[in-house]
């Protein structure tokens, strides 16, 4: 259980499957903190908890921080959590929203890299700001969505 409160990870090749559960956790949460400082937190109802020493959580949310302030706050049905790392995956439904940007990101697979602070995905995005949405398959962004690259792209502008 301490390895997994340390580490988060994923891989986008290896699903979980329920049935390797050897822990059911409810309202489940944990922090990580980068010199003292809250970088993320997640929660979620359910968690569970492999013999490998993975997880996989049901309805999480993810509150990102930079320099004490939530960046952004990540959703989906599901995410996986790996000991030994501090990124994650999260499936289905995934719906970011940016506060200082107004964004909001939705797709249905997103990977959050901690070393870099940011999202990654293959699949197709689709992002709402003020004024513009824009849609692509592929993305690269910060964990603010300020800096963003969407790969095949289309924009829409409205007034």
């Amino acid at each position: 259980m301490a390895a997994l409160l340390l580490a988060a990870a994923c891989a986008e090749k290896e699903p979980l499957a329920r049935e390797d559960t050897a822990q059911t956790l409810e309202d489940f949460s944990m922090m990580q903190s980068v010199s003292g400082r809250k970088a993320w937190a997640l929660s979620a109802p359910k968690a569970h908890l492999m013999s490998a020493g993975s997880a996989l959580l049901s309805k999480p949310r993810i509150e990102l921080y930079r320099n004490g302030k939530v960046t952004s706050t990540a959703e989906g049905d599901e995410a996986i959590v790996r000991e030994g790392s501090q990124d994650f995956m999260l499936r289905g439904g995934v719906k970011i929203f940016s506060p200082s940007e107004k964004a909001t990101l939705t797709t249905d697979r997103l990977r959050y890299v901690a070393k870099t602070s940011r999202f990654q995905t293959d699949s197709e995005v689709t992002l709402v700001r003020p004024g513009a949405v824009l849609k692509g398959k592929g993305l690269d962004a910060d964990s603010s969505l300020s800096e963003i690259r969407i790969r095949q792209m289309e924009t829409k502008l409205s007034r």
